[in-house]
């Protein structure tokens, strides 16, 4: 009733990340319905240690593990629940305030 069944659907790869130095370069993939930007990093290839985010390579910031590492307004990195980088605004939008879209290079380092 909601139409014709799909019987070969196509499905597209994501954008992989890819290793650059001891960090990995990748993109943003989308905004969430917060405005959080959801990147093609995936949180599994962070091995040990502690990383720090860039963004067109403006620095954001360590990952931290909640929303809570921050004060209400701040730009936070964290692990989103698919796995992958996100980028966020405590309380706020970082699609918004970092005026941030689709494609743009999204750097993680490990922190020196």
């Amino acid at each position: 009733s909601l139409g014709r069944p799909v019987d070969d659907p196509v499905t597209l790869a994501l954008p992989a990340a890819r290793r650059a130095g001891t960090g990995w370069v990748g993109a943003v993939l989308a905004a969430d319905g917060y405005g959080n930007l959801i990147t093609s990093i995936e949180s599994a290839r962070l091995e040990g240690g502690e990383w720090r985010v860039f963004l067109e390579g403006r620095d954001l910031g360590p990952v931290c593990r909640t929303f809570g590492s921050v004060a209400s307004g701040a730009v936070v990195a964290l692990v989103g629940s698919l796995g992958r980088i996100e980028i966020a605004v405590r309380d706020g939008s970082a699609r918004d305030r970092l005026r941030a879209a689709p494609g743009m290079r999204v750097e993680v380092r490990r922190r020196s």
